[in-house]
């Protein structure tokens, strides 16, 4: 009898999709039959072609049955399936173990849907788009975002009014606000048109289904945030907001008749046009399609109760309204009787048997039960309200503590006279230069002409007339600038005309408010007075002016007064002409590198397959309060065509490897992250929590950086006092290069601020070693970054070899130089007491020397005398030249270091073997972050917004293997066409592995605590064991290796290959060719031949008869 694969039901369990699937007596295959449109009780093997019973497997729960033992729809099978009890055609249950025959409903899935956000809410997404504007930190850019400015179009949109509006920017900050936005490369992004009038959202709130242009939500009233797409598009469908609003819900149910929450919409949005009729019709569908919703039951009821008496709404306006009251009544009580049982103790799930409140395991069925946490719904009023009365009382705290939003526009000059007088300088043109030096001798003589007391009062001065009014100002006067407590206040000297309210009488006779037009105090245009003179010749509007005069002081105090002020002028005219003796920086971020070439740079790096971020060369140099980093590239950077490349700094500010970031055997306590796409587009310098280890999303933003990039690289600056309270003298950086699409590059030697660095790169010399001395490992020590006069000593090697294993270097200590860049140790090792087979292993830790020190390579391992005949995990991996097979990969895998080149699995009855070699280096992972593809000129979009706190992202490589161990059931989870019951995953970064873990398929993979998990591995290969159940059959495994983003590359399923155990024979002890040991010999035997004899006389006089008893 065949049925049809439409006609059956749901899972009984979870109400999943059931499949046809073919389960192979003879040759233990499985596989789904998608394609079957009617199901017999025998299916044919697609494989061998031998038939087996059908049976069928849940989508959702992965439970597998038999196709006969799985009743009709709506039918009652002869018997119980579970205990086997005579059934009568009509029983829909089990009398004695209460199972159901009858199809589960099947469980409606809520229709997926975008979510609005709602007016005023803001993501971290937004504020780094914000803080990507230059000159705006993150005070300035929450009260943007508190202001609905939540994007870059909405604030280049915005006119200047609307923005000098906002009290923390002001008019001044508003223009210097537009004139950044004006270096912000910026495009909508690409929803326009009917795409974005037809695509559905929700309601965050109430989940009520609405459009991206509808502005308030129809449920609860909620005001959205305007969503972002072309002018034409918006305007268009402001203009026909509620008849644009009504089509896209027509349009909706169109595509989707039976979706009860867009009639529920519709409905209320007939209800707000005025349309009772309509809406009442829209809200009955509505109800026809989810019976049980109440909110549609109350918005009818809201609607008959609009309606006359004569129209007979009022009888089925009570009945509903009875009916609610009844069911709310009945939840209420429902409630409180779970609430009472709840209160008598917890049940174990399984058994429906009380437990004790602490207990691990059940006590009736002996399950584990699982861990018991009271939910957040359960949780005590009082304690909610406490909780939001502390975060409430926290923002109010956070907001206390924000500091006045200031934008830097430029670095700050340092607060020095002579670095003033500079900055003065340079930013007045000759013109200018001149009238500010006439303007400063006016003032001079003036300030003496005051400060000689007059002998008797003089006659006030008439008043002047109405219509007075000085010059407009020019010149200088064209740049007025208002200065404003808030908003953009730059930290430059030279932006700054003068001093707010400066220090100094009023009414013109020293500083009246600071410079006026930036010329001198108390003139105007540089001639006259202020509440003196107008105009410099003492009329007004034309008429003169009665001056008063006053009385001269004695002629030698005139002269002596004249002179002080005569040299005063000349010390004065001298600071602002003759230049600055502080010297500028040596290097300057304007995308030329020239400057570099004198600083000592490093050019060991990790290859990379994208040359565009394959690094070149790497450079760090201190300079007073700044740091200057620098980083090329093999091709020109920030040159992609497609995408954004990054660059990171990745900044050890204690040269501690245990604090910070753990990346590359440094402790990362800053990171600097610049990206590009033709030029440098953001550059931000971002700090890490001490505990951070691999977590990349603990770091939190610092401020935006100044840099510049061009084809030969991009450069960064770094005020030290960004990173206090770190020591610059125990500064670390290690730079990294990645294109966000697989391919990256490491630097290998450590920045610091004293220049150059040692590499320690280790290579394997042998794989074998004898009776004798052997060479084992070769070190080459590097130079990097050497100038002609550097000569580096490095000594005192440290390395680490396996127990028992005595080594000699070839020199202790070595002297590097610019003629003698690198030079070779090698490490002679000895195995005195080691048998033919057994493993030996020297590493290279580190040396002394008065720069960084780094290590590279692979350590060195060597059978002794030869292999041994079975599998060991050793890292060697000659073992393995038989069994493992090559892997041909139908598409390139753009990551390089997850590429699998070779792969093998063996087993010896009691192990399982794995090896696994990859094209790149093995576990070397990445900086998890994530830049967007551009859709056209524009910034780097940056990963999306996470929630608070954000997830826990790391940049770790992982390897898995899943193992098939008995390929005849249909246990397990569908892994490139085998049913996987056990998986073994390895974690690494930077070469070295993080973590092992196994699990094992149960309904899902569980994880097994303490597994015993033997690996070895490379730079480029790992091989591990693992303990085997009893019973395997037809084993196969599938290796997979990826990265943090998702690339990754999988293998066809692979055999387990049998390799039998060899039987153990006896070994003999290799001879030890050492002239001392045989000297030693000769002695040792001896004692040990006298000392057997006298034991043995010992024995033999208390074994005889005793005398005199």
């Amino acid at each position: 009898m065949t049925r049809k694969a439409s006609a059956l039901p749901p899972c009984p369990r979870c109400g999943g999709q059931l499949l046809p699937i073919s389960l192979c007596d003879v040759c233990g295959s499985a596989a789904v039959l998608r394609g079957l449109e009617e199901i017999d009780r025998v299916v044919e093997c697609p494989e061998c072609h031998a038939t087996s019973p059908a049976q069928v497997l849940c989508d959702g729960c992965q439970t597998r049955s038999l196709l006969a033992d799985l009743p009709e729809a709506d039918s009652t099978p002869p018997k119980c399936p579970s205990c086997a009890t005579f059934l009568g055609p009509d029983d829909a249950a089990c009398p004695t173990c209460g199972r159901s025959f009858r199809a589960a409903p099947a469980i409606p899935r809520r229709k997926e849907r975008r979510s609005r956000r709602i007016r005023g809410d803001y993501d971290e997404r937004q504020l780094r788009d914000i803080l990507s504007i230059p000159g705006v930190n993150e005070a300035l850019a929450r009260v943007l975002l508190r202001q609905g400015y939540n994007a870059i179009s909405k604030l280049k949109a915005a006119p200047e009014p609307e923005l000098a509006s906002i009290p923390e920017i002001g008019p001044a900050g508003a223009r210097t606000l537009l004139r950044a936005l004006a270096t912000v490369p910026y495009v909508v992004p690409a929803r326009r048109g009917d795409a974005f009038a037809e695509e559905e959202a929700e309601c965050p709130l109430c989940a009520c289904p609405t459009s991206l242009f509808a502005s308030s939500c129809l449920d609860c009233g909620a005001f959205f945030d305007e969503e972002e797409t072309d002018l034409e598009t918006r305007e268009r469908l402001a203009g026909e907001a509620p008849a644009s609003l009504l089509s896209f819900y027509d349009l909706r149910l169109e595509d989707d008749p039976e979706d009860a929450d867009l009639w529920y919409a519709r409905g209320l949005l007939l209800e707000s046009l005025g349309q009772d009729a309509g809406a009442l019709e829209s809200l009955e569908r509505a109800k026809a399609l989810s019976p049980g919703t109440r909110k549609v039951t109350v918005a009818i009821t809201r609607l008959l109760s609009k309606t006359p008496p004569a129209s007979g709404g009022s009888d089925r306006l009570r009945s509903m309204l009875h009916t609610m009251v009844e069911d709310v009544a009945f939840e209420q009580e429902m409630t409180a009787v779970q609430r009472s049982l709840g209160l008598e103790g917890p049940a174990c799930p399984f058994c429906d048997e009380p437990v004790p409140p602490d207990a691990r395991t059940c006590p009736a069925c002996s399950m584990t039960l699982p861990s018991r946490t009271l939910p957040e719904a359960a949780r005590p009023k009082v304690e909610e309200e406490q909780d939001l009365l502390a975060s409430l009382l926290e923002d109010l705290r956070r907001e206390a503590r924000a500091p006045e939003p200031v934008a830097e526009l430029e670095p700050s000059t340092p607060p020095t006279l002579d670095g003033m007088v500079q900055a003065f300088e340079e930013s007045l043109s000759p013109e200018e230069l001149e009238a500010a030096q006439r303007a400063t001798l006016d003032w001079l003589m003036d300030e003496l002409e005051e400060s000689i007391g007059p002998e008797e009062a003089p006659s006030p001065a008439p008043p002047p007339h109405p219509s007075s009014s000085p010059a407009p100002a020019s010149g200088l006067g064209a740049r007025f600038h208002i200065p404003t407590s808030r908003g953009f206040l730059s930290r430059s000297r030279v932006q700054r005309r003068g001093f707010v309210n400066g220090a100094g009488s009023v009414n013109g006779r020293a500083r009246v408010n600071g410079l006026v037009n930036g010329q001198g105090t108390g003139l105007v245009n540089g001639r006259g007075h202020v509440n003196g003179f107008v105009n410099g010749r003492g009329y007004v509007n034309g008429a003169s002016v009665t001056l008063v005069r006053l009385p001269s002081p004695p002629r030698r105090t005139t002269f002596a007064l004249v002179a002080l002020g005569l040299v005063m002028g000349g010390l004065i005219g001298a600071l602002l002409l003759v230049p600055s003796s502080v010297p500028s920086a040596p290097i300057s971020i304007d995308g030329s590198f020239e400057d570099w070439t004198s600083v000592p740079s490093l050019d060991a790096a990790t290859p990379s397959t994208n040359p565009r971020v394959g690094i070149a060369r790497y450079a760090l140099l201190s300079y007073r309060t700044s740091l200057f980093l620098f980083a090329s590239t093999l091709a020109p950077t920030f040159e992609d065509p497609d995408g954004f490349d990054g660059v990171f700094f990745l900044l050890d500010a204690d040269d501690d490897p245990w604090t910070g970031y753990s990346f590359a055997g440094v402790g990362a306590d800053f990171v600097v992250e610049v990206y590009g796409n033709g030029t440098s587009r953001s550059a931000h310098l971002f700090e890490f929590p001490a505990d951070a280890e691999l977590n990349w999303s603990r770091r939190a933003p610092v401020t935006s950086l100044r840099a510049a990039s061009g084809p030969g690289g991009v450069e960064v600056l770094l005020p030290l006092a960004d990173l206090e309270p770190a020591d610059p003298a125990l500064l670390r950086a290690v730079v990294y290069a990645d294109d966000f699409e697989g391919a990256s590059s490491r630097g290998l030697g450590l920045l610091s601020t004293s220049a150059g660095a040692i590499l320690l790169e280790s290579r394997p010399l042998v794989t074998t070693v004898g009776p004798g001395p052997t060479e084992i490992l070769e070190i080459r020590v590097r130079g990097l970054g050497l100038t002609p006069s550097d000569a580096w000593a490095v000594s005192s090697f440290r390395l680490r070899g396996t127990a028992g294993l005595t080594y000699d270097l070839s020199a202790e200590s070595v002297s590097i130089t610019r003629d003698q860049p690198e030079v070779a140790v090698r490490a002679t090792v000895q195995v005195p007491g080691f048998f033919p087979g057994d493993t030996v292993s020297l590493e290279v830790l580190g040396a002394n020397a008065d720069r960084p020190v780094s290590v590279t390579g692979d350590a060195g391992r060597a059978y002794v005398i030869g292999p041994p005949p079975t599998k060991r995990i050793d890292g060697l991996f000659a073992d393995w030249a038989g069994t493992s097979v090559p892997d041909a990969d139908p598409e390139a895998v753009n990551n390089s270091n997850v590429d699998i080149v070779r792969s093998g699995a063996a087993t010896d009855g009691t192990l399982a073997y794995f090896q696994v070699e990859v094209a790149g280096v093995l576990l070397e992972g990445r900086v998890p972050q994530r830049v967007a593809r551009p859709v056209g000129p524009g910034g780097p979009g940056g990963p999306p917004g996470p929630s608070t706190p954000p997830p826990r992202r790391t940049g770790e490589d992982l390897l898995r293997m899943y193992v098939d161990m008995n390929g005849s059931d249909l246990q397990g989870a569908d892994i490139e066409g085998i049913l996987a019951d056990v998986l073994v995953e390895v974690r690494g970064q930077a070469g070295a592995v993080t973590s092992t873990s196994l699990y094992t398929w149960s309904s899902g993979w569980r994880k097994v605590p303490g597994a015993p998990i033997v690996i070895a591995k490379n730079s480029t290969a790992i091989e591990g064991s693992i303990l085997i159940a009893p019973g395997w059959n037809g084993t196969r495994v599938v290796f997979e290796a990826t990265d943090w983003s998702g690339i990754r590359d999988v293998t066809e399923p692979i055999a387990v290959v049998y390799e039998p155990p060899t039987p153990l024979v006896p070994v003999v002890p290799i001879t030890i060719a050492a002239p001392e040991f045989e000297l030693a010999a000769a002695p040792l035997l001896g004692t040990a031949a006298l000392v057997l004899l006298l034991r043995r006389r010992r024995a033999r006089g208390s074994s005889g008869p005793r005398e005199g008893t």
